[in-house]
């Protein structure tokens, strides 16, 4: 499928959301899911682009709406936050060029492992 959109501030090609994978990291002290996303080209099915995140809780508050003395008027409720984690890959998932999809995440699956690899050497010393 090809779908194009044409208009000056869309500056990428559109891509497709076409695998998603969810696993477990254990850091020894920190334990936490990874979500890796996939997505490839719609014009170009060499061309793929890569989100990675780690999932965590935050507490927190909203602003609005108010009572009448200024608080909020609900109360902080505990949410899943997707955080980046792509600053921990040597390299950059953006915009990437693999032969199929399998080829693209092994990629990226070798990527991390170097980085736990680093991780546990770092904690090993």
């Amino acid at each position: 499928m090809s779908i194009e959109i044409n208009h000056p501030h869309i500056i990428s090609p559109i891509y497709e959301l076409v695998k998603v994978l969810e696993f477990d990291i254990d850091l020894g002290d920190d334990r936490f899911p990874l979500r890796l996303e996939i997505f490839r080209s719609l014009a170009d099915n060499c061309l793929f682009r890569a989100r990675i995140w780690r999932t965590e809780f935050f507490r927190i508050q909203s602003t609005f709406p108010q009572e009448e003395n200024s608080q909020p008027s609900h109360d902080p409720s505990d949410e899943l936050i997707l955080l980046d984690f792509s600053d921990y890959l040597t390299k950059d998932y953006e915009n990437f060029r693999a032969n199929s999809l399998e080829s693209a995440i092994a990629l990226i699956i070798k990527d991390l492992q170097q980085f736990l690899d680093k991780t546990n050497n770092l904690e090993a010393k």
